[in-house]
């Protein structure tokens, strides 16, 4: 679900900087690679058990444990990636919110479309949760993404972008100043 999360991300992206003008430029780019983080327990998994090369453009996993998939795990992530970005001059608090923001857009999104999905609400209870609205969600475009979740993503960033001309008269930018 790599490129769905991207897409999805994206378009929450753009609406979070039209209700918050702050999270332009360089803090889109930073929920949206903050939704990449949950996934990197992969490697992990991809090691333990490698993967099957034989149902598209990308390999399959044999098992996704999910095992940063959870609360703790965004905590921590959001305050690092904060002050990792004061580095780059930064701001720490919105550094952190919209880091967090996009590791908290994963969580959400896999919740929505699995069931069970991961013990998000780690430490605080073991409980797998999950909704489950994509029945058998599996990539069936190209390999690469599940054609229905992926559509649906690039709706949602076409109709951020519609929202952005509507309030701001102008398209949204990944390539802003501060």
């Amino acid at each position: 679900m790599f490129l769905e999360h991207l897409i999805w991300t994206l378009a929450i992206a753009i609406l979070a900087s039209l209700a918050y003008p702050r999270i332009r430029g360089p803090y889109v780019w930073v929920m949206v690679a903050g939704a990449c983080i949950p996934d990197l327990d992969g490697i992990i998994d991809l090691v333990r058990t490698p993967p099957d090369f034989s149902t598209g453009l990308l390999p399959s996993m044999a098992e996704h444990t999910r095992i940063f998939h959870n609360l703790a795990v965004l905590a921590l992530f959001a305050l690092l990636a904060g002050l990792l970005l004061t580095r780059y001059r930064l701001e720490f608090s919105i550094s952190a919110l919209v880091a967090g923001g996009g590791f908290a857009a994963h969580l959400l999104e896999d919740i929505l479309v699995y069931n069970p999905a991961a013990a998000v609400f780690w430490p605080l209870s073991p409980e797998m949760v999950g909704i489950g609205i994509v029945p058998g969600y599996g990539r069936d475009l190209l390999g690469i993404a599940h054609t229905q979740v992926f559509l649906l993503g690039i709706l949602l960033v076409v109709l951020a972008d519609v929202a952005s001309i509507v309030m701001e008269r102008r398209h949204w930018t990944l390539w802003e100043d501060l």
